[in-house]
């Protein structure tokens, strides 16, 4: 994947209306960057090939058209799916902490991580997930417990 979709709000006396924009480089360098895939994500992109809809040089995520999903529609089915499968509703967002969190659980380097995410520097990625870090720390501990 080679661009990104963003929606930019404009504001005029007749209301605020949105225009998708089609950005074809990342916002810093550190953002273009090859992420590999497991198994279980190339099957399912695999899978996107039967879509309706589906074009090798348009977007991921797309309508039966192929024109691009606004991301509140995205929003909207990623709530569906919570409420069906009966968890906690997330946004779209926080799969991307999802993801850095069980990578942080799995004891995988700062660093890749942070690379990972295309944050600039591995003080960026330790500030966003500290949270997670403090709680490794405590399981660590009470990994040695002796009673």
């Amino acid at each position: 994947m080679t661009k990104n979709l963003i929606t930019v709000k404009k504001r005029e006396k007749t209301g605020s209306q949105y225009k998708l924009i089609v950005q074809d480089k990342p916002k810093t360098e550190k953002g273009k960057r090859l992420l590999p895939l497991n198994g279980a994500a190339l099957e399912a992109l695999e899978d996107l090939r039967t879509v309706p809809g589906f074009d090798p040089e348009g977007f991921v995520i797309h309508t039966k058209t192929g024109n691009p999903v606004m991301p509140r529609t995205l929003e909207q089915s990623l709530e569906n799916m919570c409420r069906v499968a009966g968890i906690r509703r997330v946004g779209v967002h926080a799969l991307r902490h999802s993801y850095a969190t069980r990578l942080f659980e799995k004891h995988v380097d700062i660093k890749v991580i942070s690379e990972l995410l295309g944050h600039s520097s591995t003080e960026i990625t330790y500030k966003i997930y500290i949270h997670v870090i403090d709680s490794l720390k405590e399981s660590a501990v009470e990994a040695i417990e002796l009673y």
